[in-house]
């Protein structure tokens, strides 16, 4: 590990001041906490997927409640989420990583315990809003303690852990949907089945709050607020518990950090002395922070993620439902509604019976390791290839394998050739799904600096989550023209990447 001499102080950047931390325990304690943060949001996302369809059979339940449940939870990532992200740069991210897993955890339980559409709209869109600030919060924290030249390794590896949460999950869901349990345990399990999927989404998130006690805060975030004593004390300590030193061999002092980290003049009001004055600032902070990121020097990145964003709006969950049900349904008899892009079975009705072929949850679950193969292409080379050129692959991918569905049709019979080439194109879009996905997190986290990370990941995850509200209640076409609209706009896709910055071993953004 290269030592910082004297010399160079002029020229020292946060990731040089990382590097001397050196990576170890603390470093990969981290990666862990975030890991299990990952795990329990995959765990609840699919939780709603399964849950909403089985709570029909309350009285209280019907379609239109399911949509306007939906709808309550993707405002609330849209809308929450932005909120609670834009605060977190105002109070830093260790502050948001504990409270939103708590907020998860009783907005899971509110919904457990929900005996009505709109207490049960309500707790959905706390959980959207909670869900989208710890997805958010902890890629950030994490991101701001790597090195510059394995930062996009180590921010793929809690993406695994995600994986695993949703495949352990979508076992749950099975095991608690299956025709056995509805036929031969009667209506009283089925009540319970959909609440104690609510239920195991909030418990885990409990466990991991309680986790998060072993993360100090960013050295980025306390030089931003020009705590200089405080982020050298968190330096040394990173430095003594990776290394195994002693703090006093610390190299650098304070006035060696002083100034690293700009604030861009937001940072510069007096501090609020009583509630009203502290909402002011908050909102005052927030503002500046947005119009930030639209002049000239953040405009291109910001105005191109949204893009990018917008153009793969669906997310990973709905497009893994989507071609779980292209493999199912030939496209001559194929339509897809908003409800089907987010829940995996239709619902069930009054005599809480399934009104879906059981074999959609083993396809389902043999589609999902697919995500992880993208996860893994992108672990092991979006620090040697780049971000942008593995963005373009991935988009390649989707475009040609959507275009390709349009036209391959078959009969649905496990032993036809044809129906394997079908999975084998469902496998590839769903592989490059996620590596787009995954690699356009990197870049929103690296792109922007300390005083605006976390309302450029609100800004740019609103506008996905907010079109993905209005979808839901209007998309209702064939498959063939879904899979024509999503070649042409991953291919769109591919020419706004050129706008997108590129950061492979290099300092994030101050």
């Amino acid at each position: 590990m290269a030592r910082v001499h004297p010399e160079s102080l002029s020229r020292l950047t946060m990731e040089d001041i990382i590097e001397e931390t050196g990576w170890g325990l603390y470093s990969k304690v981290m990666v862990g906490v975030t890991s299990a943060c990952a795990f329990c949001q995959a765990v609840a996302i699919l939780a709603l997927c399964l849950a909403l369809p089985l709570a029909m059979c309350d009285s209280f339940m019907n379609e239109s409640t399911v949509l306007t449940v939906n709808l309550c939870f993707f405002l609330g990532r849209a809308i929450g989420g932005f909120i609670l992200n834009s605060m977190s740069d105002i109070t830093g991210r260790l502050w948001l990583l504990p409270n939103s897993l708590l907020v998860i955890f009783c907005s899971a339980f509110l919904a457990a315990f929900s005996h009505s559409g709109s207490s049960l709209s309500v707790a959905l869109f706390i959980l959207g809003s909670g869900l989208e600030a710890n997805i958010r919060a902890s890629k950030i924290h994490l991101a701001e303690i790597l090195p510059k030249n394995k930062r996009g390794f180590y921010f793929i590896i809690p993406s695994f852990f995600w994986s695993v949460g949703y495949i352990l999950m979508i076992g749950c869901g099975w095991k608690l949907s299956q025709h056995v349990i509805v036929e031969h345990r009667g209506t009283e399990m089925k009540l319970t089945a959909w609440r104690l999927l609510f239920a195991i989404a909030g418990g885990c998130n409990i466990l991991v709050a309680c986790i998060t006690a072993l993360v100090q805060p960013s050295p980025r975030y306390r030089l931003l607020m020009k705590q200089y004593t405080l982020a050298n004390l968190s330096l040394k300590l990173f430095y003594s518990i990776n290394k195994s030193k002693y703090s006093e061999t610390w190299p650098l002092r304070e006035e060696d950090i002083t100034g690293i980290i700009s604030d861009f003049q937001i940072n510069t009001e007096r501090r609020p002395l009583n509630c009203t004055e502290q909402m002011r600032l908050l909102l005052r902070r927030m503002f500046k922070t947005v119009c930030l990121l639209f002049k000239r020097r953040f405009i291109i990145t910001t105005t191109g993620l949204i893009l990018v964003r917008i153009l793969f709006f669906f997310g990973i969950v709905p497009v893994h439902l989507l071609m779980t049900k292209t493999l199912l349904i030939q496209n001559s008899t194929c339509e897809i509604s908003g409800y089907d892009l987010f829940h995996l079975y239709r619902p069930v009705d009054k005599d809480c019976k399934l009104r879906t072929n059981m074999v959609f949850f083993p396809t389902f679950l043999l589609l999902a390791p697919n995500i992880m193969l993208g996860q893994l292409f992108i672990l092991h080379l979006v620090d040697h290839i780049g971000r942008r050129l593995i963005i373009v692959f991935g988009s390649f991918l989707c475009a040609i394998t959507a275009s390709a569905l349009t036209y391959w049709d078959m009969d649905l019979f496990f032993w036809n050739q044809q129906f394997y080439i079908k999975i084998v194109f469902c496998a590839i879009f769903l592989i490059g799904y996620s590596i787009v996905q995954h690699t356009l997190e990197i870049i929103e986290t690296e792109a922007f600096p300390t005083v605006a990370r976390g309302t450029a990941a609100g800004i740019v995850s609103f506008y996905p989550n907010f079109i993905f509200c209005v979808v839901c209640t209007v998309w209702y076409m064939s498959c063939g023209v879904t899979y024509i609209s999503l070649g042409l706009i991953f291919a769109i896709s591919i020419l706004v990447t050129y706008f997108l910055p590129e950061l492979r071993r290099l300092p994030m953004v101050e």
